[in-house]
């Protein structure tokens, strides 16, 4: 994972992104260093690409302030509860772009409604 595109101007979380688990982030991400792309993939109910399209339109206006508009598919990876890191998957490598503690970037249907 490179953090070298992380966008820290694009705050879309409930709580002013005031959250205190750092530590517990940083731990999930140390074991991504060790998943390939076709473990990732394998557990596509967790971690998965999702069309820009289907993104809400912040989302899809803050891709274009930032340029990189030109995506088709982020990458959303799911840590605890309704934590989501996103990215974007260029090779091997992930470049994170945004940190969404509260599920804000794309909306998900409810099961079984």
């Amino acid at each position: 994972m490179s953090f070298k595109n992380f966008d820290t101007g694009f705050r879309i979380c409930k709580d002013g992104c005031q959250h205190k688990n750092f530590f517990e982030i940083g731990e999930h991400l140390r074991t991504f260093q060790n998943r390939t792309w076709s473990d990732i993939d394998s557990h596509h109910d967790r971690d998965h690409a999702i069309a820009v399209n289907l993104l809400k339109p912040q989302a899809i206006e803050r891709l274009q302030e930032i340029h990189q508009d030109d995506i088709d598919v982020l990458w959303s990876f799911h840590f605890s509860g309704l934590q989501r890191l996103w990215g974007i998957r260029e090779l091997n490598m992930v470049k994170v772009l945004w940190w969404d503690p509260d599920h804000q970037v794309y909306e998900t249907k409810k099961k079984h409604t």
